[in-house]
């Protein structure tokens, strides 16, 4: 099952990544598809543990984290 599902992510990060080509160079473009990913979890493995807050707020808490990593 776990292989399975990786399949279906990296085909879903490919998809992405074509799109992103439409604007951006190939660098940027699986850049910006891994960082969203990485976001991504880090909200998704907090909400599991607790669902207390919502997906949405730990998204936004996550994207939030990561704009101050960048200014460093």
């Amino acid at each position: 099952m776990e292989e399975r599902e990786l399949l279906k992510q990296s085909k879903i990060e490919e998809l992405l990544v074509e799109y992103l080509l439409t604007a951006y160079g190939e660098r940027s473009a699986r850049l910006a598809v891994r960082l969203a990913r990485a976001v991504y979890s880090v909200a998704w493995e907090e909400w599991l543990e607790n669902d207390a807050d919502s997906l949405h707020h730990l998204l936004e808490k996550a994207i939030a984290d990561f704009n101050e990593l960048k200014n460093y």
